[in-house]
């Protein structure tokens, strides 16, 4: 903590963080955490009265402040700084609604349950959740000595599907009130190209895959062995498979920014050879802030979609499309909600081709057939809906 007060302190003094002493009036919405912000603001951009608040203090561009910070920073302690600082903002504010599309944030929970009953609190999932099983996972192994469970707690909680309720429910988490309401990502996707969820008859790749942004190190954070050789294995996997059978593809990096993009990409460069990286790369897509939507073009222009875990494939799956999960590694934490046809796991290479060749022969509609309507379990498929859905749940609880 005391590295994080320097840190600050020195923005501060550097002018890059402003210190304002008049506290935000007439504001009904807090947005909790700027990240992530630009997915939800086209839902949400008719609501007048709202304030977006960084939701991490050391991204933090300006500071409100008053004598009645002192008595929330005498209450929670030096060590809960952040606690204390966000503490004293919603109270000086007093908005109707805070609410976050960081559902996963430690600290939205830990303010959640303080207001609880005395201000409405609203978290939007946007992503599909596995830290769930991984924090379990750590706490078993005693990587941790807490369950990092524990500090999610949710008033009003709006899902992409109901298998995240159930999942949320299966770790214990405490959830008032939970809706599903779709995926935000797909809504987004659809309204602002003006399209219309249709099957495509003719694809420009035989599969897509999708970057799950595994990094160096990723397998010791979340006490799972051997985490970066297996997914490296299933990657060379797909290489070969691709060669052999003369595929096209197009491999998706997932992330944006500069510094996550590189780590990234160091991933790669340290876990598969100088060829199999630039085989990937050479039939890669880059995403932008301008383009951010553009790995569901490649999605919808493939005739398989492929990853580890990534969202994507639950989304495409609720388009009647077809998806596999392809899962190297040891344990449960990782594995698909749905163990059918759209998810394999610890198999041989001749397995997974197989597999993937026989998906690329199959129809989507025999694809769908199969999973015997559990895809509906997964994403609300009433795409254009989801805005609908989460304005009526943000007006009543406004009212």
């Amino acid at each position: 903590m005391l590295k994080s007060i320097i840190i600050i302190f020195f923005k501060i003094i550097t002018l890059k963080v402003r210190i304002k002493f008049s506290i935000p009036k007439n504001i009904d919405i807090i947005i909790f955490d700027r990240t992530s912000y630009d997915i939800i603001f086209p839902i949400i951009k008719k609501y007048k009265k709202k304030i977006v608040i960084d939701g991490r203090l050391l991204n933090i561009k300006e500071i409100y402040i008053n004598f009645s910070f002192f008595n929330e920073l005498k209450k929670h302690g030096l060590k809960n700084l952040s606690l204390a600082y966000y503490s004293f903002l919603i109270k000086a504010i007093k908005p109707k609604l805070v609410m976050t599309i960081i559902d996963n944030s430690w600290m939205f929970g830990k303010l959640t349950k303080i207001f609880f009953n005395k201000i409405n609190f609203l978290s939007i999932q946007h992503h599909a959740r596995y830290e769930m099983s991984f924090n379990e996972n750590k706490y078993k192994k005693k990587l941790v000595d807490y369950n990092p469970n524990n500090f999610f707690f949710h008033d009003n909680l709006l899902t992409i599907g109901q298998f995240d309720i159930d999942y949320f429910k299966r770790f214990k988490i405490f959830i008032n009130k939970a809706e599903v309401v779709g995926s935000i990502g797909l809504y987004n996707y659809f309204t602002s190209l003006n399209l219309k969820k249709k099957q495509k008859n003719y694809y420009k790749y035989d599969l897509c895959i999708i970057s799950d942004a595994i990094i160096s190190g990723a397998g010791k954070r979340h006490g799972i062995k051997n985490l970066e050789n297996d997914y490296s294995r299933y990657l060379k996997h797909m290489i070969n498979i691709i060669k052999r059978n003369n595929l096209s593809f197009v491999f998706c990096l997932k992330r944006i920014e500069n510094k996550t993009l590189s780590r990234e990409m160091d991933y790669l460069n340290k876990f598969l050879s100088e060829e199999d990286v630039n085989f990937l790369i050479k039939n890669s897509s880059y995403r932008s802030f301008k383009s951010k939507y553009v790995n569901y073009d490649y999605m919808l222009n493939s005739n398989v979609t492929v990853a580890l875990y990534s969202t994507m494939l639950r989304e495409n799956i609720a388009l009647g499309r077809k998806s596999l999960s392809i899962n190297f590694l040891n344990g449960n934490t990782t594995n698909f909600p749905i163990d059918k046809i759209c998810h394999i796991k610890k198999s041989s290479e001749n397995q997974l081709e197989h597999r993937l060749i026989s998906l690329l022969r199959m129809s989507n509609k025999n694809y769908i057939k199969k999973l015997k309507n559990k895809n509906k379990y997964l994403i609300d498929n009433n795409i254009l809906d989801t805005k609908k859905k989460i304005l009526k749940k943000i007006d009543s609880l406004l009212k």
